[in-house]
């Protein structure tokens, strides 16, 4: 676990006796001399927080499309798993039933999420790390989390903006459960925003993540491996292979997209909310 350790100064000071210094006449300049030496008052931090982790105890995809309110759509994630729902036939890809799995697998321990988080109290940084479960109940970062030299390969930086609250943001890989039975799916986020806060007691951490989804990343990474090797019946009575079925999901592919990504490629909005408890990684 990587923790925030705070240096602590010790200053260490040699006394020794020396000759008693002459009385000074009363009335003399010396008496006006300020000798309070008490270090000035500084604000205290924004938030007494300091370094905790937390286990992700809940994950949704909010399945609203305008999740703010103001006309716009801002998450596309919805709209996206009903046309890839479609496609699927048999495979339920709705968001209510990808939720479902993702609690399950939560649940299950198959999917192990911490946030790792350091703060002076006011500057804050979250590492999302995926854990392992090694006897079911004893649970661990897992290597993969970091990359050849160590860094957290999803990392959020920002800030407290009140005693609780915070805001963060980077870049983060969730493992989403697209179908029981199938190992998570890797699923990339760019541009992402979280905003939270933290209970007063500091056991609980909510928060909305809001990030970007790259097209070409989440076709090779989440959807093609739900796909059989032989194929299915998209249309009736023509059976479909993988490649075909493929091949129509990255034609569908742009005019799903709601994002333009800064290298040029397209991306899909999505916005999820989480819950997560305290932890305390061994």
């Amino acid at each position: 676990m990587r923790l925030l350790w705070l240096g602590v100064g010790v200053l260490m000071v040699g006394a020794c006796r020396s000759p008693e210094p002459p009385a000074t006449p009363a009335g003399s300049p010396a008496d006006n001399v300020d000798t309070d030496t008490d270090i000035p008052d500084t604000d205290p931090p924004l938030s007494a927080f300091r370094s905790n982790s937390w286990l992700l105890e809940d994950l949704d995809i909010v399945p609203i499309t305008d999740t703010d309110g103001d006309g716009t759509l801002d998450n596309k994630l919805p709209e996206v798993l009903e046309a890839v729902d479609l496609l699927m036939r048999n495979q339920d890809m709705s968001t209510a039933a990808i939720n479902e799995n993702i609690a399950a697998n939560i649940a299950q321990l198959t999917t192990v999420v911490f946030l790792d988080a350091d703060s002076d109290g006011d500057a804050l940084e979250i590492d999302v790390l995926t854990g392992m479960a090694g006897d079911g109940t004893t649970l661990a970062v897992d290597p993969v989390s970091y990359d050849d030299l160590g860094v957290p390969r999803s990392q959020l930086i920002g800030e407290f903006v009140d005693s609780l609250s915070f805001g963060v943001s980077g870049a983060v890989l969730l493992r989403i459960t697209m179908l029981q039975g199938v190992a998570p799916a890797p699923v990339q986020l760019q541009s992402v925003v979280l905003d939270g806060e933290i209970t007063e007691s500091e056991l609980v951490l909510t928060g909305r993540l809001r990030g970007v989804i790259p097209v070409d990343s989440f076709i090779d990474e989440a959807i093609a491996p739900l796909i059989p090797p032989e194929g299915y019946e998209i249309f009736p009575g023509v059976i479909s292979s993988r490649d075909e079925v493929l091949a129509i999901i990255r034609d569908l592919a742009p005019g799903l997209a709601d994002v333009t990504l800064p290298d040029g490629s397209v991306g899909i909005s999505a916005v999820f909310d989480l819950v997560a408890g305290e932890w305390e990684i061994p």
